[in-house]
């Protein structure tokens, strides 16, 4: 079974995460920063980051960073 860490989702510069439904699993230490939009069922594994502190980072569904 895997277990889910649960992301940090955190704000820049006013601006924070929008998620289109719960990610398929978010490893331990995952960060998602500023004006990202990520689609449904996202794999974000352990210590990925995605970094949306410059330009907007729109990724669709089923997207694995692992």
């Amino acid at each position: 079974m895997v277990e889910d860490h649960s992301a940090l989702y955190a704000r820049y510069k006013g601006n924070k995460p929008i998620l289109n439904g719960q990610p398929a699993y978010s490893g331990q230490n995952a960060v998602v920063l500023g004006r990202a939009n990520i689609g449904r069922d996202a794999w974000l594994g352990e210590w990925s980051v995605i970094r949306a502190d410059g330009h907007v980072v729109e990724i669709g569904a089923d997207f694995y960073i692992g």
